[in-house]
Parts: structure tokens; sequence; C-alpha cells
């Protein structure tokens, strides 16, 4: 049983392990999108580009978080404007 446990697991691993520069790559971004977080909640919005506030959005959609999604908005369209 144990054996069918670790095929199991061995088979939902991909098949090529991500590189270094694709695991800092990836790591960047997550801090990225933590310090955004952090800004965004300390009301703080024009320490963050405009890039990260439009990759923002999906994850405020996703958490209901509808305050901020038009705070987001309203600044987007104020620099865009």
């Amino acid at each position: 049983m144990g054996s069918r446990c670790l095929f199991a697991s061995a088979a939902r691993l991909p098949s090529r392990p991500l590189s270094l520069e694709a695991m800092s790559a990836k790591s960047r971004q997550a801090r990225a999108r933590s310090f955004a977080m952090k800004n965004l909640g300390d009301g703080n919005i024009k320490e963050i580009s405009n890039s990260m506030l439009v990759a923002l959005l999906p994850a405020l959609m996703a958490k209901n978080y509808n305050g901020l999604i038009e705070t987001v908005c309203d600044e987007l369209i104020s620099r865009f404007a």
C-alpha cells in the first residue's frame, strides 16, 4: 500500500523540475504581489506599479474584496485619464 501512495504522488510531479531561474522568478513575483497587497492594505496605492495593480485585480475579485477592487479601478482610471 505504501508503494502505491509513493507512485501516485510521483505521478503528480512535473516531468521536468523548474530551473533555478524560473524558481527565483516565481519567488520574485510572489514577493512583489505580497508587497503590493501590503501597500494596498496600508493605503499606499501610489507605491504600486500599474502592471501590479492590474495583476492584483483577479485575486481581489476571487476574494470578493469589492471596496479594494473599486479603489484599484479608480486609481488605474486616474492614472490613465
